[in-house]
C-alpha cells in the first residue's frame, strides 16, 4: 500500500477527531426535543442551583429556573445558598463547582456554569436527563405539621426491580419563598433549609421501606446563627430525592485535571405539610410589626390554647430563647434596645402546650438609638493597572474611613464574564487599607469586583461594583471571548464546558502517523 493514502487517512482521522473533541459540548448535550417543548414523563428531573448572596451573576440562574418551572412540570429545583445554609455549603463542596452560578441536573449527570439570559437555556439539560435510563424506583412523601416548627416526615421507597437497590436518600426541607435575599435584593426561590434525612439505604428487590423523621426548625441554625423556628407550613415543601449509590467520576480538564464524584438521581418526590392538632395561637401585641423602637421597651404577647401552656419564650435577633413572664392575661419581657446596634431586627415568640404542640409569631422592628457606634465608610476602591493586559496581575485596593469601630473582615468578590468566584480575603496594609492581587486573565475577559467589609460591631458594608476588560498584550493574541477562568486558573468554555486539552487532539494524530510510517517501511 502506498504511504500517501495512509497520510490522507491520518489527516482525515485527525480532522474528524478534533472536530468531535472541540464540538463535544453540542454532541454530548443533545438537542432533546428542542425549543420550549419537552417530553412527558412520570419521572421528575432534580435540579440544584449553586449560588451565594455575594454573587452578582447568580440571580439570573435562580429566576430562570423559577420562570421555567411555570412552563414545564417535569422537574423540581432547590437553591443551594453557599454562605447561608450549612447543609447547602457541604453539598456544594461535594460538587466542587468551577464558579458561581452552577446548575447541576440529576445529581451531576449534566451541568451548566454561568449566568443565563432566560430559563429556556436549561431546556436541553432537562431533556438530556429525561432521556437517560434510571433504576425503577418510586417514592411517596407525607408531612405532618405538628405545630410551631416541628414536622413529622415519612418517606416510603419502593424498589420495583428484582435486584436489591443501593441508594443515597436525601430528604430536604425547602422554603418556597426564601428568607434569604440574593444580590439583587430578591427572595430566593425554593431554598434549602436543611436535610431532614441524608444517608445510604438498601431496598430489597420488589420491596418497599419506610423512613420516618421528626425535624424541628428551632433546633437547626443557619450560618448566621439564626434558627428556623419561624417557618410557616404554607411556605414549606419537602423533597425526597433518591440518588444511585454507583459513583460516576466526572472530569474537569485542567493542569492537573480534577474531577468530582456524581451520584445520579433516580427519583424525586415532594410533600406538603398537613396540620395536626390544635397548636397554641400566639400574637405579639407590642410593639407592632414594622415599628421603630428605642431605649427600654416592654414586649407583650397573647397566647390562646385549648390545652395548658407549659412555656412561653422570646428570641430577639440572633440571641437565644428566653422565658417570658405571665402578667395578667399576657406574657411580657423587658428589652433594653441599646444592647443591639441600630437597624432592623426580628422578634419571635413561641408557646408550647402540655401536648408538645407549638405556636409562634414573628415581627420585625427597627432600632434607632442615639450615640451608637458609627460604622466605617468606604473612601475609595481602585484597581491598578487601570487597563491591564493578559500578562499583568491586578491589585485591588480599598481605603476606609474609621470612626468608632475597627475592621474585622475584608473580602473581595471577583466575577469573570458571567461567573463569580468565592470571596477572597484581602491583605491588610494598615487599619484602614486592604489589598488583593488577582489575575492575570485572558484577553477580552470582562472582570467585575466588589468588596465586603465587616466591622467589630457586626456591621456589613458592601462597596459598589467596579469592572474592566482585559486587553491583549503586544506579544499575545486575544483568546476566545467566551472562555472563563476558575478560581484555580483552570480554563473552561463560556458555556460551562471545559476546553479540550491539546494533548487529546494531538495524540490520535501521533498514533496514526506512527502506523503510517510503519506501513510505508514494510511496502518499500
Amino acid at each position: 500500500m502506498s504511504a500517501y493514502p495512509i497520510r490522507n487517512l491520518a489527516l482525515t482521522v485527525f480532522t474528524i477527531y478534533a472536530l468531535l473533541v472541540v464540538s463535544g459540548t453540542a454532541l454530548t448535550s443533545g438537542d432533546g426535543v428542542g425549543g420550549n417543548q419537552f417530553m412527558a414523563s412520570s419521572r421528575l428531573v432534580f435540579v440544584e442551583d449553586i449560588t451565594a448572596t455575594w454573587c452578582g451573576y447568580c440571580p439570573a440562574a435562580s429566576e430562570g429556573l423559577k420562570d421555567l418551572s411555570y412552563d414545564r412540570d417535569d422537574f423540581r429545583f432547590i437553591t443551594l445558598i453557599d454562605d447561608r445554609v450549612e447543609d447547602a455549603s457541604e453539598r456544594i463542596q461535594e460538587y466542587k463547582p468551577e464558579g458561581f452560578p452552577t446548575v447541576m441536573f440529576d445529581g451531576g449527570y449534566d451541568e451548566q456554569v454561568g449566568s443565563v439570559s432566560s430559563g429556556d437555556e436549561y431546556n436541553d439539560n432537562i431533556d438530556n436527563c429525561l432521556d437517560r435510563e434510571t433504576s425503577d424506583i418510586s417514592m411517596e412523601v407525607e408531612i405532618f405539621d405538628m405545630g410551631g416548627s416541628e414536622l413529622s416526615i415519612e418517606v416510603v421507597v419502593t424498589n420495583n426491580e428484582n435486584d436489591a437497590y443501593d441508594g443515597i436518600l436525601k430528604v430536604m426541607v425547602v422554603e418556597k419563598e426564601s428568607r434569604y435575599l440574593d444580590a439583587d435584593g430578591n427572595n430566593y426561590p425554593y431554598s434549602l433549609l436543611a436535610y431532614a434525612l441524608d444517608g445510604e439505604v438498601t431496598i430489597a428487590g420488589g420491596e418497599d421501606q419506610a423512613f420516618t423523621e421528626t425535624w424541628t426548625g428551632s433546633d437547626v441554625e443557619d450560618m448566621l446563627g439564626d434558627d428556623f423556628a419561624d417557618i410557616r407550613s404554607d411556605n414549606i415543601v419537602v423533597y425526597a430525592a433518591m440518588f444511585n449509590a454507583k459513583d460516576n467520576y466526572k472530569p474537569r480538564m485542567g493542569v492537573p485535571p480534577t474531577y468530582f464524584t456524581a451520584n445520579y438521581c433516580d427519583f424525586v418526590a415532594e410533600g406538603f405539610p398537613v396540620e395536626m392538632g390544635d397548636a397554641p395561637i400566639v400574637e405579639i401585641t407590642a410593639p407592632r410589626d414594622g415599628r421603630t423602637v428605642s431605649e427600654q421597651i416592654s414586649i407583650t404577647a397573647e397566647v390562646t390554647s385549648e390545652s395548658d401552656i407549659d412555656i412561653v419564650e422570646i428570641k430577639i435577633g440572633q440571641g437565644s430563647w428566653e422565658d417570658m413572664a405571665l402578667s395578667g392575661n399576657e406574657y411580657a419581657f423587658e428589652w433594653d434596645t441599646t444592647e443591639k446596634r441600630n437597624g432592623d431586627i426580628s422578634i419571635s415568640v413561641k408557646a408550647i402546650d402540655e401536648d408538645g404542640l407549638t405556636g409562634i409569631d414573628n415581627i420585625d422592628v427597627t432600632i434607632e438609638n442615639e450615640g451608637v457606634p458609627t460604622p466605617p465608610e468606604i473612601d475609595s476602591l481602585t484597581h491598578s493597572p487601570v487597563f491591564p493586559d493578559d500578562t499583568q496581575t491586578i491589585t485591588i485596593r480599598i481605603d476606609l474611613v474609621l470612626y468608632d469601630t475597627y475592621i474585622s473582615s475584608a473580602e473581595a468578590v471577583i466575577c469573570i464574564d458571567d461567573v463569580c468566584l468565592p470571596p477572597k480575603d484581602m491583605f491588610e496594609r494598615s487599619d484602614d487599607s486592604y489589598e488583593l492581587e488577582i489575575g492575570p486573565y485572558g484577553a477580552g475577559e470582562a472582570i467585575s469586583y466588589h468588596v465586603v467589609i465587616g466591622d467589630t460591631e457586626g456591621t456589613i458594608i458592601q462597596s459598589e461594583e467596579k469592572a474592566f476588560t482585559v486587553q491583549a498584550s503586544q506579544t499575545t493574541q486575544p483568546g476566545d471571548d467566551d472562555d472563563i477562568v476558575s478560581d484555580d486558573d483552570t480554563v473552561i468554555g463560556g458555556d460551562g464546558q471545559d476546553s479540550p486539552s491539546p494533548f487529546l487532539i494531538l495524540l490520535p494524530l501521533a498514533v496514526v502517523m506512527v502506523i503510517a510510517i510503519s506501513i510505508r517501511k514494510r511496502t518499500k
